[in-house]
């Protein structure tokens, strides 16, 4: 059946712990951390032709823990401290879970645009807080208190060490990708960030088939939004209805499932 789909949708995702120790590599020996995903290259040996530039607080991330670390800091007013926020993303911090509700159903503006973010962009102006965008933090060294990092690969700052007194992991979790024959073809997408969702909603057209394939909160918001975009969108769950392994009652679950199909989704459980 999937063969006939033009297009298929992946919304997977691990357990927050079990993802966040498989990203990270850490050497208790030489007290260091080597972030993976994508960035998987250790380069204890290599240092920034330049002096590392320094911050009282650098925060790692781009996400909604990064951002309201930042907004809960300056509510107060201007924080002595200086700060830097470092994200691989190209876009201020913003709220993801509004991906997959408001953004994705077409009536919430694009981060890009100042919809969703977590502050204004002229917040982090005026609180003098810096912010690394398009920027991957490569290395960790923890006794040192300095990390690297370098551009990704649509642009970004050069490789820059930076020392911190305080740093924040606000990276978020990556998603669990599944691994089966066709899962690279074209549009198969999965959803983490801005640019996947951007990348999915570009073919977007009334009538257009989709496979969506996760029966947790995210694969029912995504094949809502979807259905409210006018595509033929089928739902594929594993176990005998939505949200099963969130502890949602049996007939509570059961009801949400006919509210989805009396929309026009199509939910395949297991038998």
């Amino acid at each position: 059946m999937f063969f006939l789909m033009k297009i298929l949708l992946l919304v997977l995702f691990a357990l927050p712990s079990l993802q966040l120790l498989k990203d990270i590599n850490v050497d208790a020996t030489h007290g260091s951390m080597t972030l993976r995903g994508g960035c998987s290259d250790k380069i204890r040996s290599q240092q920034s032709a330049e002096p590392p530039r320094k911050f009282d607080i650098v925060v790692i991330g781009g996400g909604v823990a990064a951002g309201y670390c930042v907004k809960e800091w300056i509510s107060g007013g201007p924080m002595k401290e200086s700060v830097c926020v470092v994200s691989e993303e190209n876009v201020h911090p913003y709220e993801r879970p509004a991906l997959t509700k408001g953004y994705l159903a077409g009536t919430l503006k694009s981060p890009r645009q100042g919809g969703f973010l977590c502050l204004p962009k002229e917040s982090y102006v005026f609180s003098n807080i810096e912010l690394m965008l398009s920027t991957k933090v490569v290395q960790i060294d923890f006794k040192k208190r300095v990390l690297t990092t370098k551009p990704v690969e649509n642009g970004g700052t050069k490789r820059t060490s930076i020392e911190y007194s305080k740093l924040v992991l606000a990276t978020g979790v990556g998603i669990e990708r599944l691994a089966v024959p066709g899962c690279q073809l074209k549009n198969v997408f999965h959803i983490r960030n801005l640019v996947d969702v951007d990348s999915m909603t570009s073919i977007l057209t009334p009538g257009l088939r989709v496979v969506v394939i996760g029966g947790g909160y995210i694969g029912m918001e995504v094949s809502a939004c979807l259905a409210v975009r006018g595509c033929n969108v089928s739902l594929v769950v594993r176990g005998a209805r939505p949200l099963e392994h969130t502890g949602m009652p049996e007939a509570a679950a059961e009801a949400l499932m006919r509210v989805w199909r009396s929309r026009g989704v199509e939910v395949l459980t297991d038998p």
